[in-house]
């Protein structure tokens, strides 16, 4: 590779090799059928609460503030679980062992 033109296309092939891949590549995920409903507005007001609390503990690591974060995070792990449980019940509720549905 001692003229330019070598040297050029010795890069068009790398970079051909590089981007071909990417260009031809497959999602690795299937898109969901039915998405997700979105969170309560009471929840992600809280989840966003608990977001503000651990930065600030993160920035002045108040001894303080360490236990109402901890409250916090509690509190809204078990209204996220709730909420979530309730979905999977509306979920399974309509379905009908007999009917072979599932």
């Amino acid at each position: 590779m001692h003229t330019g033109l070598a040297i050029n296309i010795c890069v068009q092939n790398l970079s051909g090799a590089i981007l071909k891949p990417l260009a031809a590549s497959t999602p690795k995920c299937r898109p969901r059928d039915d998405p997700q409903p979105p969170i309560p507005d009471g929840i992600q007001d809280e989840i966003h609460l608990q977001n503000r609390l651990q930065r600030q503990w993160q920035v002045t690591r108040d001894p303080a503030l360490k236990p109402e974060v901890n409250r916090q995070q509690r509190l809204v792990t078990r209204w996220l679980n709730e909420w979530m449980n309730n979905q999977w019940s509306a979920t399974l509720e309509p379905l009908d062992p007999t009917d072979q549905l599932l």
